[in-house]
């Protein structure tokens, strides 16, 4: 049973097949195995995720700034080690995305 909250930030199973299919053909067809430990099984999140950038101010304190342009990113985590990649939905194609973080900081 999932959580009612869960269900709202979920995108579909064919989001995850959508993003690995594009991956795999960028790289002649197959998902090129970890970097890490050299296993070729990752899982695809079905989310979005969006990087927040921070500034190091002169007192080397951090701000986080909440105007900022910002890229739509795909997860793929090895199921075998944990390394994760996060992939720029934009540059893999994937533009009908790109619309649930770009125009909330463009607009």
């Amino acid at each position: 049973m999932t959580k009612p909250d869960q269900d709202k930030t979920l995108l579909s199973k064919d989001f995850a097949d959508e993003v690995a299919k594009l991956v795999s053909q960028k790289n002649d067809g197959e998902i090129r195995p970890c970097a890490v430990c050299g296993h070729r099984h990752f899982n695809i999140e079905s989310r979005i995720f969006s990087p927040w950038p921070v500034e190091v101010l002169e007192d080397q304190k951090l701000n986080l700034p909440f105007s900022f342009p910002t890229y739509p990113l795909g997860m793929m985590v090895c199921i075998n080690c944990g390394n994760t990649h996060m992939i720029n939905l934009k540059v893999l194609g994937l533009t009908q995305y790109s619309k649930y973080i770009l125009e909330k900081y463009e607009g």
